[in-house]
């Protein structure tokens, strides 16, 4: 859309009037009007409104100079290339040779200009820009006569290269890959200025070749560093230069840190050398300090960027770390009470001068993931009075900290063999007096206690956990020794102990201190994999004695919300991941601060403390149906009690206080009701019953009402209270909200089965709910209907008790019996749903014994419920819910009525049949007695013409034979022998009979007799051609291995035949071998053969090993772990697609591209996924990512689809570990998402599209949120532009609407 010329014009003219109001209002209504036009603007218009905007930069008004420089950053989008670039041109000039006081606007503008231009005008642009700023740079200071001139030419040239640097630097991040003309008459200029005499000069060349060093070619960047080691290597340490090019070495490694590992070798043992040389060491000068950060820093920058190459000089680096970490040559800590620092000393506010740019809250003390809400609620933070201004060797120690931390968050299974040496030197660095340092000493203990395990959750810290109190902390399998950390216990709790008394100790030194301990609880006490070293189960109970008064002071201070909704939480843990009988011994200590926590006036504080009096009755009487020491805990659960319920009544109050007063208070009842709280229960009840009329407190009403109903007190809930409930969950059933109608489903369901009082209610409420019920019989909701059946069947059950007229029951058979034939013939019906529905029919029978509706009638109806085309799925559930009416039944003469329909003329009956048959055998049933002949009948409908008939008949032979092993399975087996033109079908009753033997060692036992005929049949059949015999042999076999162990060298020696076929089978039954019973292991003969066929010449059996790997990975990785040094480079290299194995296919009107790597690449893509599930303490995540990209731009949307699903968890899980290797991203995913841009704009799978843009967006936006990702600059600076495009500004919006307030930033 083009604007109305007249209306520019007019706008225009205003931009020229004497008021400034006016002009300014004009420039911004002319930015608007800019905004809405689409494509380029009318070219009649482009050059008055340029002349226009470059006159207002020199405009009086600052105001006006500003909207204009906004103003620009519209006009480039809209103009032509000619006309931006005589923009940057006349910018540029006015750059160097303009008002020194409007320096400020031009560069301005030139910044705005080259973030906002398109990519296509950058070489015109920058080709024009270049030029002005190497001139500018270039340009020397005029003469001058007098001594005042000549200060102000000073200023002037100064302000000139800073300028010109700054755009510079802007220019070549964006653009510079497109500048390589210029690149070396830029070097040539920048280079000799690194020695310029101004710190300031020198650091903004360095930041600018920073942005440079990326783009440019090996020879100009080859020079580069060799000029800068070499300045290195020979400038004395007092020179000013050494700092600012050890800085740039950090700034280079940050912006291009593959290419400067290269120089690693070299750069590490220099800069080990500064530091720890004698005259460096020796001097405790501000100049020395200063050098020995900066070389700290830019081993942190190295160690994040470069991780893998690094690690040859961890020795060195954790020597220098952990001896600067103790650099304080001006306090003496021998002196000092209890080994804590002087309270005078200050905490020193250290501002960052490196240049290096730490992130902003990367390295503060950010504590926005506690209690983000109630920051303003609390008093002041404790200032203790500056003392020792002139001290800054906290920066050396804060460096160091920062750097060992970096290292660890990079290299969690490397730090495993420090972690006691790291530890020991933590622990003696809590005593810190800086309390800036302190916290960072805090944090880096915290991140070696998460190093030493790997979450289930990521490895990243737990605190998300605290933000959800009620979320069980996260399960977590062992890859290292915890018993060397779990050795430091005793120390870790004396420092913890003795920093929490220490004088120096104030609010935030207390917060990190309960950090620690938080994540200590976690990492110790969580529950754990079987397959994990056991550690004791006392925690931390040694340690309460002392440790729980210091929790109990934070809880009771008044000062720092923060502080003590912190301490609650921790308090919460120790109590949730300890025994009962040890947390039973401080909870008289703990009772008076929960108390008057409960009655404070911070919402948080309220939640958390009443969150302890849920965790305080479990303590106290963990079964209810035992006796508890009344005299000790009754007054103290009685004042609990008292102090909820007075929440409980309070209306003025938030949501989330009255929910956790609500629970609160049930627990109570639920626990104590019996006696001690016994007149408590009709108050209680009335609240909550009062509350069910509220939205925000209804559905944490409904399950108060169920903890009530199923506690084993069985407390009365009074026939008046169950009938509001009923009443009101009923209408609940009929909101939007499916967690509500879920919560009332389930509170039905508990008080029908556990309460004596659904007795009591009005019996046409309770029809009234069955009749309600039938809406919800249907496949639109599977969670709720499964439900519904459930509370049905519960009906049913206590029918006799409800109703003695046989109203419900009659209600039931009216309106839920058909809903539930009309539901069988839904292809949906699976899982808990049909479980639900199959119970409710063997309840019904049970219940009624034929008296209500016969078992004629039932079965009748169920056959008649099979009409035809119906899904496979359908018909297995009739045939389910037959075979269990059958059971329930107990009737013997209706089987042979069921083995009548296998020769029905009506395929339907005759399936479902069939069906029925299978499953009645799976029960056990033994049907030899009804029909001597039934294998013969059932194998005769293998020549119907149906397959869905030959499946049910397949599936109906071998289930056949659970319940009369000795008659079937020879039976079986001769047919396989003797019908090899069935022999897929016979297989597939096969795999039923071995499938079911092997679950258990005990059933295993009884089909081995039978290994010596089925081994021989299934090895004869391995190299069939036909891919789906190929399948079932491999299913079959792998299964029957775990049967006869003796298979497995069949299948180790077959791995290796010479047959392709036969070596994708052997390959294939790997991954069916892993059982539960035989614990998921393999004879390692077996895994070293099966590994030798990843390297295999044919696709079929790398595809097929590939497929297995990945079952192997998920299911016990122990199994390949030592081999992955050998598995992942063949994996990796599978990644990248193979041009040779793709073909064209000519289809007479068009070509027909076919990719046969395709199928092993998705393969290779889903054991990536398992690796990094899985193992990820043994895989590289630089070279992951490396092979990892190659799926972002590949032709399969699967594919796309699944890397970025992997990048999501890199990012959640790994995020701290891979910022060194972000920067390799933006050019591989600019690609792969401009391809799906177009995709999603067209009719063509343009959802798939916009899935895989979602998926997109979701990896992004977790990747842009990883710790320390702004020291990837490059990737940050495609974030930024992926946040400002049309078609992902949606995406992207609703996942920060959807991310928790508490998210790294």
């Amino acid at each position: 859309m083009q604007p109305d010329p007249s209306k520019i014009r007019a706008l225009l003219k205003k931009t020229a009037h004497h008021d400034k109001d006016e002009r300014f209002m004009a420039t911004s209504d002319l930015a608007t009007e800019l905004e809405k036009v689409d494509g380029q603007l009318d070219s009649s218009l482009q050059t008055p409104i340029r002349d226009a905007i470059l006159k207002q930069l020199d405009d009086p008004s600052n105001d006006v100079q500003s909207i204009a420089c906004k103003c620009l950053c519209s006009i480039v989008q809209k103009f032509v290339c000619e006309q931006v670039e005589e923009i940057v041109d006349k910018l540029g000039s006015l750059l160097v040779n303009g008002k020194f006081e409007l320096r400020d606007i031009y560069s301005i503008a030139l910044k705005n200009i080259i973030s906002s231009v398109p990519e296509e005008f950058g070489p015109a642009i920058s080709k024009k820009l270049v030029r002005r700023l190497l001139q500018g740079l270039k340009k020397t200071k005029t003469k001058t006569d007098t001594q005042e001139e000549e200060k102000e030419e000073e200023r002037n040239h100064f302000n000139r290269l800073i300028a010109c640097l700054d755009i510079m630097k802007d220019l070549t991040a964006r653009f510079g890959f497109t500048m390589q003309e210029d690149h070396k008459d830029i070097l040539e200029t920048l280079q000799p200025m690194l020695s310029d005499a101004q710190v300031e000069i020198r650091k903004k060349v360095a930041t600018s070749l920073g942005s440079l060093v990326g783009t440019i070619n090996d020879e100009l960047f080859n020079d580069l560093m060799k000029q800068v080691i070499d300045v290195i290597k020979n400038v004395d340490f007092h020179d000013e230069k050494l700092f600012t090019f050890i800085q740039a070495v950090g700034i280079f490694a940050r912006n291009a840190g593959q290419r400067v590992s290269s120089y690693l070798k070299d750069v590490v043992p220099l800069l080990i050398t500064i530091c720890t040389d004698e005259k460096v060491t020796s001097d405790n000068t501000e100049a020395a300090i200063d050098l020995r950060e900066n070389c700290l820093q830019t081993f942190d920058v190295m160690i994040i960027q470069c991780p893998k190459q690094m690690l040859e000089h961890t020795e060195s680096l954790m020597e220098v770390s952990l001896s600067l970490m103790a650099y304080d040559p001006n306090y003496d800590y021998g002196s000092a009470t209890d080994g804590d620092g002087d309270a005078d000393m200050a905490d020193a506010d250290g501002g960052d001068e490196d240049g290096f740019d730490d992130g902003g809250d990367e390295w503060g003390d950010d504590d926005a993931g506690w209690d983000a809400d109630e920051k303003d609620g609390g008093g002041t933070q404790i200032v203790v009075d500056n003392f020792g201004d002139d001290d800054t060797s906290w920066k050396v120690r804060r460096a160091a900290v920062k750097m060992l931390t970096s290292f660890i968050q990079t290299h969690k299974s490397t730090v495993q063999q420090y972690h006691i040496k790291i530890c020991e030197s933590l622990l003696g660095r809590f005593k810190e007096h800086d309390t800036t340092v302190r916290l960072d000493i805090f944090t880096a203990f915290q991140e070696l206690l998460l190093a030493s395990i790997i979450a289930e959750q990521g490895t990243s810290s737990f605190s998300s956990n605290e933000n959800h109190p009620f979320d069980m902390p996260p399960l977590v399998r062992q890859v290292s020794s915890f018993q060397l950390m779990s050795q430091k216990l005793p120390e870790m709790m004396q420092q913890i102990c003795t920093q929490f008394k220490s004088k120096t100790a104030d609010s935030k030194v207390k917060n990190g201190l309960l950090g620690i301990l938080r994540d200590l609880v976690l990492v110790r006490q969580a529950e754990r994999s079987v397959r994990c070293d056991v550690l004791p189960e006392d925690g931390i109970k040694g340690y309460f004695g002392e440790l729980i008064p210091d929790i109990v002071a934070c809880i009771q201070q008044n000062t720092d919300v923060q502080l003590k909704s912190r301490a609650l939480y921790v308090l919460y843990l120790i109590l949730q991941r300890h025994r009962n009988e040890d947390c039973a011994t401080i909870v008289a200590q703990i009772t008076p601060c929960i108390l008057s926590s409960v009655d404070a006036p911070y919402p948080r504080v309220k939640t958390r403390a009443m969150l302890l009096v849920l965790r305080i009755t479990a303590v106290v009487r963990d079964d209810v149906t035992q006796a508890y020491e009344a005299a000790r805990f009754d007054a103290i659960i009685k004042s609990l009690f008292e102090v909820s319920f007075k929440q409980l009544s309070l209306k003025d109050i938030e949501g989330e206080v009255k929910q956790a007063a609500m629970k609160a208070a049930t627990e109570c009842l639920a626990r104590f009701g019996d006696a001690l709280l016994k007149d408590k229960v009709a108050p209680t009840l009335k609240v909550l019953t009062e509350r069910l009329a509220n939205e925000i407190t209804r559905e944490t009403s409904l399950e108060c009402f169920a903890v009530l109903a199923e506690s084993p007190l069985k407390i009365d809930l009074s026939a008046s209270v169950a009938a509001k409930v009923v009443e009101a969950s009923a209408s609940f059933l009929k909101k939007s909200s499916s967690t509500l109608r879920v919560t009332a489903a389930l509170t039905l369901t508990s008080i029908v089965r556990e309460s004596a009082a659904i007795s009591q209610v009005e019996l046409k409420l309770i029809c009234a709910l069955v009749a309600q019920c039938a809406d919800y019989i249907d496949d639109s909701d599977l969670h709720l209907c499964s439900l519904i059946l459930t509370l049905i069947t519960e009906l049913v059950k206590k029918s006799a008790s409800i109703d003695k007229q046989g109203a419900l029951l009659k209600e039931a058979t009216t309106k839920i019996f058909p809903k539930c034939y009309q539901f069988l013939q839904s292809p949906l019906l699976q899982g808990h749903a049909l479980d639900a529905l199959k119970s409710l029919f063997s309840a019904f029978y049970d219940s009624t014994q034929g008296k209500v509706l016969s078992f004629e009638q039932l079965k009748n109806e169920l056959i008649k419920a099979a009409v035809a085309k119906l899904s496979r799925s359908s018909y297995s559930a009739i045939a389910q819910c037959l075979s269990v009416l059958i059971v329930a039944a107990n009737n013997n003469d209706c089987i042979g009525d069921i083995i009548k329909l296998i020769d029905s003329q009506n395929e339907a009956h005759a399936q479902v049949s069939l069906l029925a048959i299978g499953e009645l055998g799976k029960a056990g049933r033994d049907l030899s007695t009804g029909a001597s002949d039934l294998e013969k009948r059932i194998f005769a409908t293998f020549n119907c013409e149906s397959e869905s008939v030959k499946w049910a008949a397949s599936f109906a032979l071998g289930n056949i034979a659970v319940g009369n092993m000795e008659k079937y399975v020879p039976s079986l087996i001769e047919m396989i022998q003797q019908h090899s033109d069935r022999t897929y079908l016979l297989l597939n009753s096969l795999k039923e009979i071995i499938t079911h033997y092997s679950t258990t060692q005990a059933l295993a036992k009884l089909l081995l007799p039978f290994s010596s005929t089925i081994t021989p049949l299934l090895i004869a059949n391995a190299s069939s051609k036909d891919e789906g015999v190929r399948a079932m042999i491999a299913e079959c076999l792998g299964k029957f291995a775990v049967i006869d162990a003796a298979i497995f060298k069949e299948i180790e020696s077959l791995l290796a035949n010479d047959d392709v076929n036969t070596r994708a089978t052997m390959a294939t039954s790997i991954k069916y071998s892993l059982n539960k019973s035989t614990k998921y292991q393999l004879p390692q003969s077996v895994v070293t053969a099966f590994l030798k066929t990843l390297s295999d010449a044919d696709l079929l059996v790398k595809r097929q090993t590939f497929l297995s790997l990945n079952s192997i990975l998920r299911v016990n990785s122990r199994l390949v772990v030592s081999d992955l040094e050998n598995i992942l480079p063949i994996v990796f290299q599978a990644t990248v697609t193979n041009q040779e194995l793709i073909r064209e296919v000519d289809l007479g009107p068009f070509k027909h591209r076919v990719d046969d790597g395709l199928p092993l690449r998705k393969a290779a893509f889903t054991c990536l996924d398992s690796l990094l599930d899985c193992t990820p303490h043994k895989v590289d995540l630089f070279e992951f990512v490396k092979f990892l990209k190659n799926g972002l731009t590949d032709e399969s949307p699967d594919i796309q689809m699944l890397t970025y699903q992997i990048f999501y968890k890199v990012g959640t899980f790994h995020g701290a570990a891979v910022v060194g290797v972000l920067d390799t991203l933006p050019e591989v995913l600019m690609k792969g998402i401009k391809q799906k841009m177009n995709e999603a704009k067209g009719t063509k799978d343009s959802e798939r599209a916009k899935d895989i843009l979602r998926a997109a967006c979701k990896a992004l936006w977790t990747l842009r949120n990883v710790p320390n990702v702004n020291k990837a600059r490059k990737f940050v600076t495609f974030y930024s532009r992926v946040e400002k495009t049309k078609i992902l500004i949606p995406m992207l919006t609703e996942l920060k609407n959807q991310s928790p307030k508490t998210a790294a930033q």
